[in-house]
């Protein structure tokens, strides 16, 4: 959904070369992100553009230099200076540029909160985008637009709101009907469908789009469709097709986070037809693809902190060349003005000590931007243990519950119970349950992770239970409500009801973000 370089704007002749040069600057940037995936050149092209943009105050350049830089450091999941970048653009469009670009960055915006699961912020920038496409009058940014504002609403539970903006959408865009955003609407719909229970068009609409999906190569789209095609043959029981769609999305899927839900519903399904053994294998690919994916994640926040340490180095070397040009004026002056020797030898000593109190300078910058690093590597330390945890805790009720349903379904044969060896497997099954046991474990993990975190939390709300203070941990390790519902073993309704309780026990301010508060303690 990013929207990259397109056009560059005409220099001034009297400008000509330097802007020609920040141009090609600007290309060789975007093309080493998104083609060649080379984020370091990538990083100094935009750099180098975006310095020299803003030194001649070219609008344009700067802001298309801050969007790529953007999309650069969101594609390398460093979400924070992502923003940081986008937020900036943003600023230059409203001052200085046409809407067009505004639309751009805002889109951007909303692509990222999106990424985070922060599907309200997500709505409110897509909306602003979508508002001012619809102002211009440019009906296909509009349509875009609205395809994106659907799969929000309906990522939301508005079934009603995503289903008005997928059909505006598909008015709009039939009026492009060689664009795969036309393709991309009809597969939000499908998912539309899926969530409204209209299994019947699931099917027959699905089976339609998938070859056509494929042709243009949109793969991301054809798994989607295939894995709501499958759910729906689930729902009503019919495994075997389910089983088909499900495997045939798995077959051309890559991608880490989609893989896993697609071996969630293969699980689901073997347990379904009682094909147990084949089930917990099924689960056991879940959590090796949510390892997977956390390396994933690792690497790319090591290759961010890698980037902003060559930006540092680029940027030193770029002082020093500064620092050699203005030696070379003073040489100049000096041989110049060799036979005032007072005068050279008090712009020698000035000289001197400008360079002394630069470097003095530089060395606590340095020593400030170390300490900031070493920040960084801390908190990076503790989100990947938090994560690790969480990791835990989800496989952990994983397994009880696959366990738990699996006593139910052996202990609904009273006959085999009297056999010896069918009640001793069913008292070893049992003995794998979870207990007080692990959750003593994972409140220590936790602890030594966040440092005496829940005592403080005790503290600060001692009207609080056991099972509150569990329900948190959960909540500050970014845990989602669906995920909390899962380790719980409870509806998804439920666990919501339970955050309100909770809320509502702290006595929190109307408003007030539950985990934005509990980061803040």
């Amino acid at each position: 959904m990013c929207a990259l370089v397109s056009c560059l704007q005409k220099p001034a002749l009297a400008q000509i070369h330097d802007q020609a040069y920040c141009d090609s600057l600007l290309v060789k940037g975007v093309e080493s992100v998104l083609e060649k995936k080379n984020y370091p050149d990538g990083l100094l092209h935009l750099e180098e553009a975006r310095n020299l943009a803003a030194e001649n105050q070219w609008f344009r350049q700067q802001f298309l230099a801050l969007n790529n830089l953007g999309i650069l450091y969101y594609s390398i999941f460093d979400y924070g200076e992502a923003l940081n970048y986008y937020l900036e653009a943003y600023t230059i469009s409203l001052k200085n540029l046409e809407s067009s670009e505004t639309m751009i960055v805002l889109n951007n915006i909303a692509v990222l909160y999106s990424r985070e699961e922060n599907f309200r912020k997500a709505e409110e920038y897509f909306l602003q985008a979508y508002q001012i496409a619809r102002k211009e009058e440019d009906w296909f940014k509009t349509g875009s637009y609205s395809i994106n504002l659907g799969i929000i609403c309906a990522k939301n539970n508005e079934l009603e709101k995503a289903e008005s903006y997928i059909d505006e959408a598909l008015d709009l865009l039939a009026r492009y009907p060689n664009t795969i955003r036309l393709l991309e609407a009809r597969s939000a719909q499908i998912e539309i469908y899926l969530q409204k229970g209209m299994d019947g068009q699931v099917r027959e609409k699905g089976r339609e789009l998938m070859p056509q999906l494929l042709e243009h190569g949109l793969i991301a789209n054809y798994n989607d469709v295939a894995l709501c095609i499958a759910e729906s043959y689930l729902r009503t029981c019919e495994f075997a097709q389910a089983e088909r769609y499900a495997r045939e999305a798995l077959d051309c899927n890559h991608d880490l986070k989609s893989r896993s839900n697609l071996y969630r519903l293969l699980s689901e399904i073997s347990y379904k037809t009682e094909n147990y053994n084949k089930a917990l294998l099924y689960k056991d690919s879940i959590l090796i693809f949510h390892d997977s994916l956390n390396v994933v994640k690792n690497g790319r926040l090591f290759e961010s902190s890698k980037l902003k340490f060559e930006l540092q180095h680029y940027q030193y070397e770029l002082n020093l060349k500064e620092t050699q040009v203005a030696n070379g004026r003073k040489l100049l002056v000096l041989l110049l003005s060799a036979s005032v020797l007072v005068v050279a030898f008090l712009l020698w000593w000035l000289h001197m000590r400008s360079t002394k109190l630069r470097q003095e300078k530089e060395i606590e910058r340095n020593k400030r931007r170390i300490g900031e690093l070493e920040l960084e590597k801390l908190q990076h330390e503790v989100e990947l243990r938090n994560r690790q945890l969480a990791a835990k805790a989800l496989a952990t009720s994983s397994r009880n519950q696959l366990l738990e349903e699996l006593i139910s379904s052996m202990t609904k044969h009273p006959g085999l119970a009297e056999e010896p060896e069918f009640s001793a497997i069913l008292q070893n099954l049992k003995k794998q349950l979870g207990s007080e046991k692990e959750w003593n474990e994972f409140v220590t993990l936790f602890e030594d992770i966040n440092h005496g975190y829940l005592s403080k939390l005790k503290q600060r709300h001692p009207d609080l239970n056991a099972n509150d203070i569990r329900y948190l941990s959960y909540v500050y390790m970014s845990l989602s409500t669906k995920e909390i519902a899962s380790i719980f073993n409870i509806t998804v309704e439920t666990c919501r009801k339970r955050k309100e309780r909770i809320v509502k026990k702290m006595k929190l301010a109307e408003g007030v973000n539950l985990y934005d508060y509990l980061f803040s303690l």
